[in-house]
């Protein structure tokens, strides 16, 4: 399993956060997501390498791009 923790723009609210989770669990190979709202960030766990292209364009997607 592989592990990665990303920091995620405009997330305000737990609802802010499930649509993250949401967007992030679509992407086949993610297993599980841990979201952060106070330190805005996500930990992803994936069955693989994590696809970056991939998470970034689903994050955008929902209205919550990587930060930085």
């Amino acid at each position: 399993m592989t592990s990665g923790k990303l920091r995620i723009q405009n997330v305000k609210c737990s609802g802010c956060a499930e649509q993250v989770k949401s967007a992030l669990l679509d992407i086949p190979g993610i297993l599980n997501v841990h979201i952060s709202i106070s330190e805005a960030t996500a930990e992803i766990y994936s069955e693989g390498n994590l696809d970056m292209d991939r998470i970034s364009e689903a994050l955008q997607k929902a209205g919550f791009p990587l930060a930085g």
